[in-house]
């Protein structure tokens, strides 16, 4: 029998502390978005990120990795609407 598997917060970073005025990265945004959907095909990928001290790398990724946490949520909800669906359905017949 296999354990439990142990759930962990994806991204436990304080986004609500990320500046309101996080501006001019949508570029790098896109990258990094682009590089983890490259990922998700099954083609692996590495990214670094560097900078001087101060200039937003720690922001920025920690506003990349909420974006995704936001998008596997709505994903997770829509795939439990579509299987709620799925019952109702064959529960109708």
């Amino acid at each position: 029998m296999c354990p439990e598997p142990v759930t962990r917060l994806f991204n436990d970073a304080p986004v609500s502390r990320l500046s309101a005025h996080f501006m001019g990265r949508g570029r790098d945004l896109d990258q990094l978005e682009e590089m983890l959907n490259r990922t998700q095909d099954g083609k692996p990928s590495c990214c670094v990120i560097h900078g001087m001290p101060g200039v937003g790398k720690s922001a920025l990724i920690t506003l990349e990795c909420d974006q995704q946490r936001q998008r596997m949520e709505e994903a997770q909800q829509q795939a439990e609407e579509e299987r709620q669906r799925a019952e109702q359905m064959v529960d109708e017949t």
